[in-house]
């Protein structure tokens, strides 16, 4: 588990022991020091959200608390902003299952304890629950998409909304991807890996109208 951060701005440096400490790197002085509200048991990892302003902890409150807890405090204050369980154990145990925020610090994807809707997606700011997914090793791309593998397909979907909004497959020195409108994109041997429905009937690609293809389109989703 890691028990300190640095700020994306590379401005605090926050260290989780017995308070949390955040300091000022430029000045290379304690800004302030947190007694209050400190998780007791087992934190697992402490975060910087990605604008800078706040420090994440994720922590199991007691020994036998069936769901972890994370809370979220103000750099520049110290203040307590957001306490929010999530009803499951967070994994945690590798990047595969980390915790992942969006570029503007509003969502979280928060791995969890469980064989299906193992991915929680919460609103950082209300902490309401937005919808939850089944795959892992989530990222967030820079214009607020987030991407998480599902065996064998990378699947590209709106983090507000929850839709997706594309799925590709990456293999050797080839690729396949769809939009949910029927675009596509392919190279190589990745054509063999798009096909469409209709009814009941498989349609292959040799069959589909060219004027859904669409050069760029993978750039364009992610």
């Amino acid at each position: 588990s890691s028990y300190y951060c640095v700020t994306p701005d590379s401005k605090y440096f926050a260290q989780m022991y017995t308070s949390l400490e955040i300091w000022d790197i430029t000045e290379g002085k304690i800004h302030l020091t947190i007694n209050k509200n400190i998780p007791k048991w087992k934190i697992y990892r402490v975060f910087s959200t990605p604008d800078s302003r706040r420090i994440v902890i994720v922590s199991k409150d007691e020994a036998n608390a069936p769901e972890d807890t994370m809370r979220v405090w103000d750099i520049e204050t110290g203040k307590l902003v957001l306490t929010g369980k999530f009803g499951e154990r967070y994994i945690g145990y590798d990047d595969k299952y980390m915790i992942r925020f969006s570029p503007d610090s509003k969502y979280v994807v928060i791995p969890v304890v469980s064989e299906y809707n193992n991915l929680l997606v919460y609103d950082l700011t209300t902490w309401e629950k937005l919808y939850s997914l089944t795959g892992y090793s989530p990222v967030f791309t820079s214009n607020n998409t987030l991407v998480y593998r599902r065996n064998n397909t990378i699947s590209m979907l709106d983090v507000k909304t929850g839709k997706i909004i594309g799925n590709a497959v990456f293999v050797k020195d080839y690729f396949a991807v769809a939009a949910e409108d029927g675009r596509y994109e392919a190279a190589g041997e990745g054509t063999g890996y798009l096909h469409w429905v209709s009814g009941l009937e498989v349609i292959p690609l040799d069959r589909l109208d060219k004027s859904f293809q669409r050069k760029g389109l993978l750039a364009n989703l992610f």
